[in-house]
């Protein structure tokens, strides 16, 4: 199957705590400077990272841009699917935050609900309802949530005639 994003770009599961710092860090500098989200709650302006309580239950995927040869690429996105279930990579995010005291907290909390949206969405107690019903059906849910890809990452891709919605389906 073709990509929808081509040779250049491409999302993999962070592995490591250096990738899980670049997935933060560009979810940071992207909301930060995105109008009306730079007071969002889970960034960390000192520290320069987006962290909340539904990272720690989350598949981290970042979208790397390759730039020449170069192996390795450049972090240039990130996405996030929240499970309901810790998530594996949780033990990179508990190392990345163990000497940052301003973050520690937010994995140690419990979450307010089983996703995000269940948080904020005004349809919420609905929404609960058929979260409740599905987990009773012995089925899983997700929520992909937190795509994030630098504006020099979105000016290339629509240069090469990629939309923005390709990120998510190839997320």
């Amino acid at each position: 199957m073709l990509s929808p994003l081509g040779n250049q770009f491409r999302f993999q599961p962070v592995r490591t705590i250096g990738q899980m710092a670049g997935v933060l860090r560009t979810r940071h500098d992207v909301y930060a400077t995105t109008p009306g989200m730079a007071n969002f709650g889970s960034l960390d302006h000192a520290t320069g990272l987006d962290l909340d309580v539904f990272d720690a239950h989350a598949h981290h995927l970042a979208l790397i841009m390759q730039v020449d040869d170069e192996q390795a690429g450049l972090i240039v996105g990130s996405m996030r699917v929240v499970m309901d279930s810790p998530s594996r990579q949780r033990a990179l995010l508990e190392e990345l935050v163990g000497g940052l005291p301003r973050l520690r907290p937010r994995l140690a909390q419990g979450r307010p609900a089983p996703l995000p949206m269940l948080t904020y969405l005004t349809q919420a107690p609905a929404l609960q309802a058929e979260y409740d019903r599905i987990l009773a059906a012995g089925l899983r849910v997700a929520e992909p949530s937190r795509l994030a890809v630098r504006p020099v990452a979105m000016r290339l891709a629509a240069r090469q005639r990629i939309s923005a919605g390709a990120f998510m389906i190839e997320a």
